[in-house]
């Protein structure tokens, strides 16, 4: 997803993606839904940031809990 500020976050290994190219996202909304895994109510999927040309650690913009 390209980001108003210029960045940009990036998704993988969802089994569900509830939006499509050009669409304009709120803060919030639902994307897509994880791949659970077989017998656990987890999921695993896959995460990351970028500004201008790198990748930055996610955890130093948000706070995970």
């Amino acid at each position: 997803m390209q980001h108003y500020d210029g960045g940009e976050s990036w998704y993988g290994m969802l089994e569900e993606v509830e939006v499509k190219l050009y669409d304009h996202i709120q803060a919030g909304e639902n994307i897509g839904q994880v791949n659970t895994q077989e017998g656990s109510e987890s999921g695993i999927f896959y995460f990351a940031l970028k500004e201008e040309d790198q990748y930055i650690d996610p955890s130093e913009v948000i706070s995970f809990d």
